[in-house]
């Protein structure tokens, strides 16, 4: 399947390079993620964190209550987060998982977010039920991903494809392939319906398409 083979031959330095070329995206998506941290201390997971540009950009935009936790399949992107995890002691930490179910306890999250990754999950829907199960009562799932029907993004990509023959980076086949592979709104609807418990919402938008599920309060 296309969807297993994105970013195989990227190096994770690479990727870095690359995605904070996107800088003007990555800003968008901290601006909406910190407009939902309801209190001046929070406690986030991101599930395929990368080399940590979101989690480094949220450290950066938010109170020092707030701490972050990555968490990645691919062993290769942990030393990067490694680093970072020594300019913010206490707040970032990191952790290799190679399995469907989170390996935290539920009611651990007041937030879990995934930014680029969802149309690299195998099964999409088990990975957003356990990143629901983490959640505390009143908590939020955010994903971002990008919006294939979009017109603007659908004119980036043709754009991207033709500069890619003249001159290749790995990023560009990337990004090529994910919008490519990306989930429809209607097919990321049809993930999340029946999950119980929950308030859902789908916003497109010119690049992304943006998945809400706020787990609900405890009668």
């Amino acid at each position: 399947m296309r969807r297993e083979k994105i970013l195989k031959e990227l190096t994770p330095g690479g990727y870095r390079e690359g995605v904070s070329r996107r800088s003007r995206f990555t800003k968008y998506i901290i601006s909406d993620i910190c407009g939902n941290i309801s209190s001046g201390s929070a406690k986030i997971l991101e599930v395929g964190a990368g080399p940590g540009l979101v989690l480094e950009a949220l450290l950066k935009s938010t109170e020092t209550s707030v701490a972050c936790i990555g968490v990645d399949i691919d062993k290769d992107m942990i030393p990067f987060m490694r680093d970072m995890a020594h300019s913010y002691p206490s707040r970032l930490f990191f952790s290799v998982n190679d399995r469907q179910r989170l390996p935290f306890r539920e009611g651990s999250f007041d937030l879990a977010v995934s930014v680029r990754s969802l149309h690299h999950y195998l099964c999409p829907v088990a990975m957003l039920r356990e990143m629901v199960r983490v959640l505390r009562p009143g908590g939020k799932v955010l994903v971002y991903d990008f919006n294939p029907q979009s017109l603007k993004t659908q004119i980036v990509k043709n754009l991207l494809f033709f500069y890619n023959h003249i001159r290749h980076h790995p990023m560009i086949h990337a990004f090529i392939d994910s919008v490519d592979v990306s989930y429809t709104k209607d097919e990321i609807r049809r993930m999340v319906k029946g999950m119980p418990d929950c308030q859902i919402d789908i916003i497109q938008d010119n690049i992304f398409n943006i998945l809400s599920i706020k787990k609900a309060h405890l009668s």
